[in-house]
């Protein structure tokens, strides 16, 4: 991931609420970093934090590469937002990772994962305790987890060409509508 300054400036406000996850990535990153507990790659770091800014060269095959050395990847989005689910959880998934990811209401990931397969940071109440979880979680617990964060990826793999194709339009024309919308709306402001 990378650093943006902690996510210190970081704000993507959506009907006048903060969405924006780069603050709270940056902070687990950080307290998991000086525990000695997660292991950082991207730009922006310092170099005492990242191990290094994996995004040179072809970043699908570095990314690969790094998580096949882990249990875990930290994979928060950068927003929460409805139906807005990126590549980051299911490279998470592709690399035999257990995603640890942001699902609280908004974000609406329990559409597509049935509760307790990912790890839900929304379900502790800070980094400790999210990280005394790992620590602690048995083989078997991360096995069932696992496997039903397993499940979904396979089920969204075989969805033929033609769904892919049909949702990127429906949420193309989602986006469009809504940008007219606001446009609407600031309109009528003026």
């Amino acid at each position: 991931m990378s650093y943006y300054q902690g996510g210190k400036h970081s704000q993507c406000n959506i009907e006048g609420k903060n969405v924006d996850l780069i603050r709270k990535r940056s902070e687990i990153a950080m307290y998991g970093s000086k525990c000695g507990l997660l292991d950082v790659y991207g730009k922006g770091w310092s170099k005492c934090i990242s191990k290094e800014d994996s995004r040179n060269g072809n970043w699908g095959e570095r990314k690969e590469t790094i998580l096949e050395n882990y249990h875990f990847n930290l994979c928060f989005e950068n927003t929460v937002f409805p139906n807005y689910i990126t590549e980051k959880i299911w490279d998470s998934i592709e690399n035999y990772c257990l995603p640890i990811y942001y699902g609280n209401g908004e974000s609406s990931i329990y559409s597509s994962f049935p509760k307790n397969s990912f790890i839900d940071y929304n379900e502790f109440t800070n980094e400790k305790e999210l990280f005394e979880y790992i620590e602690n979680i048995s083989s078997p617990k991360f096995i069932e987890r696992f496997n039903k964060c397993l499940k979904v990826y396979n089920f969204y793999c075989k969805k033929p060409e033609s769904f892919w194709e049909e949702n990127k339009k429906e949420m193309l024309d989602n986006i469009v509508q809504n940008c007219q919308n606001i446009l609407k709306k600031e309109l009528r402001k003026l």
